[in-house]
């Protein structure tokens, strides 16, 4: 793979950097150590190799891109093979820092990199294993006492939670996602080409989520609105784009109440940013958050957003400004907010235009590379 500036830091051998994910799914975690990954790989400024347990959309985007993917298939082997194929994998690479993204990577890869003496980075994308109970919770203790050497939360948020569970403050630090605006196109489908096949045309407003079905996303409360804006307006359809465990609950409820018609779910779209883009208000219903990467999508791409004032999401909208906060669950809130935008056309364009530029401004994957260089070069310079 080709880097655009070979000759950053000429004067001093670049970091070598083993990331380590799981990539199991693709959700905003994968996408964001995507991104990250493309954005210093572009920059030439480390040398990179990933470890990934799962041969999943993340592992062969990576491979498709040119990057060195070390596949270690956790359904194929024991906990010590998948131990001992990541220490191996460390000592004949030999990087200066293993960067992990998750509570199964941190305690195995974490592990290994210290019977080899590497400095060991995490990144919380979210709570995680956090606040569980049992063994999981023991592991998460045992990866910060013993295991890493700092820890990165992708917002404020999330490093009070991490303060909460006894993680000392002078080991986080804050790196706010960032939305790689290279990486992705969009095809210039109008909406109709796109979602004409469901009944929707260039004159339907549409309302759109992404994420996977899971509890924690609060799509429930995205169908319960549906089905009251719908029941007063059949010029207003809904769809969600994802898969998940509740897909067949969120069907049974589209079905019992009779809203077909208007409420769509379309399953993983690989092109999702052509599906935001047919979108004309974006809704994020989550009942916790980090620092969504879908949200950071739908403002670059001008959409008004309405989102649940949680975790991370208040630091990147400011309320009423480039986006509505609601209260988490305030169904009637989520309504009152839809009507007002759909009823002001100069509203839904001031805050499409005024979230487009905070993410300019604030949520590019420039900055998120900067931060997490620094978190590198701190680690490495600390005893």
């Amino acid at each position: 793979m080709q880097n655009e500036s070979d000759d950053f830091c000429n004067d001093k051998p670049k970091l070598k950097v083993c990331f380590v994910i799981t990539g199991d799914l693709w959700a905003g975690a994968e996408a964001q150590v995507y991104s990250l990954l493309c954005a210093f790989e572009k920059s030439g400024r480390l040398l990179l190799s990933i470890i990934v347990f799962n041969k999943g959309l993340l592992a062969v985007k990576l491979i498709d891109a040119g990057f060195k993917v070390e596949v270690i298939e956790e359904h194929k082997c024991s906990v010590l093979k998948l131990y001992g194929a990541i220490k191996t994998f460390l000592v004949e690479n030999k990087p200066d820092i293993v960067h992990c993204h998750g509570y199964k990577e941190n305690f195995l890869a974490g592990l290994a990199a210290r019977t080899c003496r590497i400095k060991v980075v995490r990144t919380h994308h979210g709570i995680g294993m956090l606040e569980s109970n049992g063994l999981r919770r023991l592991i998460e203790w045992f990866n910060d006492r013993l295991l890493t050497h700092q820890q990165i939360s992708v917002s404020d948020d999330l490093k009070s939670v991490l303060i909460r569970n006894n993680i000392p403050d002078k080991k986080i630090t804050v790196v706010h996602n960032g939305l790689n605006t290279g990486a992705y196109s969009i095809s210039g489908d109008n909406k109709q080409s796109l979602l004409g096949q469901y009944g929707i045309n260039e004159h339907s407003v549409v309302v759109g989520t992404v994420g996977r079905l899971e509890p924690v996303k609060g799509h429930h409360y995205f169908l319960d609105v549906a089905r009251q804006i719908t029941a007063r307006n059949k010029d207003v359809f809904f769809i969600i784009i994802g898969d998940g465990p509740l897909y067949e609950s969120h069907l049974e409820y589209i079905r019992e109440h009779e809203i077909e018609e208007n409420v769509k779910l379309l399953g993983f779209k690989s092109d999702v940013m052509n599906y935001i883009q047919s979108m004309d208000i974006f809704l994020l219903p989550s009942i916790y958050e980090g620092i969504p990467m879908v949200l950071l999508e739908a403002m670059h791409m001008k959409k008004s957003v309405i989102a649940s004032n949680v975790g991370g999401i208040p630091e990147v909208i400011d309320d009423a400004v480039d986006g509505i906060l609601v209260d988490v669950g305030d169904v009637n809130q989520m309504v009152a907010s839809l009507n007002k935008i759909m009823s002001d056309k100069v509203l839904m364009v001031e805050l499409g235009g005024n979230a487009f530029r905070k993410i300019e401004e604030g949520f590019l994957i420039s900055k998120t590379e900067d931060k997490t260089y620094d978190v590198y070069d701190n680690v490495l310079r600390s005893r």
